[in-house]
């Protein structure tokens, strides 16, 4: 019998001996390794680690490294994150992440802060449900299931893209442009459409091969025009009915917990709720002044996850303390000054190299300290769920500044604190960060901080908040220009980028593009730290979470990346409030 603890192999053969039993006695809860695993078993792969934890003969736990260096575990039994990580840092391996049920995640990462000093910011949640009794749902949408051929690969190829773009999901967006769709998570799955009564494709839902008795429906997609008729719901109906006549014991699906709408459909249709599950990124760079591990939300930008509007349009202007029936409470941070201390533990779930803007690093963390009438705090009871940070300026009276410079939020956090301490009068405002807490996301509260911002600025005397934004969706398109990109609109004359549509909606002027409104340089190394991307060829690379290319240059070991934003003016009602 071999020694308890964790066993590493690059052998996929000989790890499916020892611990493919236990991937298949709940391959419910295992899905993700199993499609993987099979996936690389079947196909072929450039060699990667598995590992199993062995307790008294038995495998109690399993890992793996993605294509990408993410960690993917399986819940791990308590205590054994810390057990996983000594195991890791001990044979110098550096993951670029986590991905795993929200507790053992978590666990990790905490863990592997305290062994590595490695920043970790989440990045990605999820919610896993499992079918319990298919319930169709009455009266069914009008139209048909029909399986996807061969002579409808254009079309799914391109719903399948829109579905990532929608749901941030870069890299596959990506690898779809550039032609590899073969090498997506879409390539091995069966595809499913609803069509309505003339035969038009409305809704397509995804479905894995059966492995170990379980399918797993991914990704399911109805185009915005189409939504709300029930098609989402028939589709995917279908696709589970079919796994089940195959033979499937589990039928599974991941949901954004944030959507309440997918989460609401697939209840209704017999899903139960079995488990979270979260994803962090680790950031192996120097921490930031504070040793806080947020990353700055600039121009006070949504968190992931968050919905993109108030139903009916535009923010709920209140009071400025503003209580909600949800108990959460927003208040200028001048008025409780003991919270100072500890908005920063909130984790963020940005880009690892955002914090590492000299500006960001030297500036953001005394924000609270030194304007502390211009900043907001959200509790829930003793808890702080979210934080909104902004700085006055001098635009009037200084020789050569204006209210939205081409240096955006890194040149009016320098402005800021050099007016503050020269002694000038601030003539504008400029909103920074927001950060909500991670299980406050999906109740729209970065909105009502956005709010609490505005209304903070109306009682220092301002009549208008200025926001260098960072478009949420721009990301996905890096090599767009950022002026081309701002001047798209939907068909209602909105634009198309959810976060800038989000402003719009709620009065806000889009003024012009900050061109450079954040700069991070730093060299290959410390950009494969951030990325775990190589950094070996010269030029524009495409960074996820990027919104442009970072320039590359191996002869002078430095690669550099400047960030445009979008200025935005709100009017603050200042005689309202």
């Amino acid at each position: 019998m071999r020694p308890d603890g964790w066993h590493l192999t690059e052998d996929i053969d000989d790890f499916l001996t020892r611990a493919g039993d236990f991937l298949r006695s709940r391959p419910a809860l295992h899905n993700t390794p199993l499609t993987y695993i099979d996936k690389l078993r079947t196909r072929g792969a450039d060699a990667t680690v598995f590992g199993r934890l062995e307790s008294g003969g038995e495998v109690r736990a399993v890992c793996h490294r993605t294509p990408r260096g993410f960690l993917n575990v399986t819940p791990l039994p308590a205590g054994q994150a810390g057990a996983l990580a000594d195991h890791l840092a001990g044979l110098g391996r550096s993951p670029s992440g986590v991905i795993a049920d929200h507790d053992t995640a978590t666990a990790f990462a905490r863990t592997w802060q305290r062994h590595t000093g490695a920043a970790p910011a989440l990045f990605w949640r999820s919610r896993l449900y499992r079918l319990g009794t298919l319930v169709p749902p009455r009266p069914s949408a009008a139209g048909r299931a029909r399986a996807a051929g061969e002579e409808d690969q254009e079309h799914v190829v391109r719903w399948c893209r829109e579905f990532c773009v929608e749901v941030a999901e870069n890299a596959t967006a990506d690898a779809i442009d550039s032609g590899s769709w073969s090498d997506t998570r879409f390539a091995d799955k069966h595809f499913t459409f609803w069509e309505d009564p003339d035969g038009v494709p409305v809704s397509m839902a995804g479905s894995t091969p059966m492995v170990g008795g379980m399918v797993r429906v991914d990704p399911v997609h109805t185009p915005a025009h189409r939504r709300g008729r029930g098609y989402a719901a028939a589709v995917t109906v279908e696709v589970s009915r079919a796994a089940l006549t195959a033979g499937a014991t589990d039928v599974v699906l991941f949901a954004d917990p944030a959507n309440t709408t997918s989460n609401a459909l697939y209840q209704r249709i017999g899903f139960v709720h079995l488990a979270d599950f979260a994803g962090y990124t680790f950031s192996y760079g120097a921490p930031e002044r504070g040793g806080r591990t947020s990353t700055p939300q600039r121009g006070a930008r949504p968190p992931q996850g968050e919905q993109t509007a108030w139903p009916g349009g535009g923010f709920p202007w209140q009071g400025f303390a503003v209580t909600k029936t949800d108990g959460i409470v927003i208040t200028p941070l001048a008025e409780r000054p003991a919270l100072a201390s500890r908005i920063y533990e909130i984790v963020g779930a940005w880009p690892a190299f955002v914090p590492h803007d000299p500006v960001a690093a030297a500036l953001l963390g005394r924000v609270p300290e030194d304007f502390p009438h211009y900043c907001v705090v959200a509790t829930d009871g003793d808890r702080v769920v979210a934080r909104g940070l902004s700085a006055p300026f001098d635009a009037a009276t200084t020789d050569g500044r204006t209210e939205t410079p081409d240096r955006g939020w890194d040149q009016v956090l320098v402005w800021a604190f050099h007016d503050r301490h020269g002694g000038h009068s601030p003539t504008a405002v400029s909103a920074l960060e927001i950060t909500v807490d991670t299980g406050y996301l999906g109740r729209g509260l970065s909105y009502r901080m956005l709010a609490a911002l505005r209304d903070a600025a109306a009682r220092q005397g301002h009549d208008v908040l200025l926001a260098p934004v960072r478009p949420t969706a721009k990301h996905l398109e890096p090599r767009v220009p950022m002026a081309d990109y701002i001047r798209r609109r939907r068909d209602d004359g909105l634009p198309t980028d959810p976060w800038l549509r989000v402003h719009v909606r709620a009065g806000g002027r889009i003024e012009k593009v900050a061109p450079a409104s954040m700069t991070v340089s730093g060299s290959l190394a410390e950009w494969r730290q951030w990325t775990g991307l190589p950094f070996d060829s010269d030029g524009d690379l495409d960074v996820p979470g990027a919104l442009v290319p970072v320039r590359c240059d191996t002869t002078h070991d430095r690669a550099v990346y400047v960030e445009p934003n979008v200025w935005i003016r709100h009017g603050t009602n200042r005689r309202a409030t």
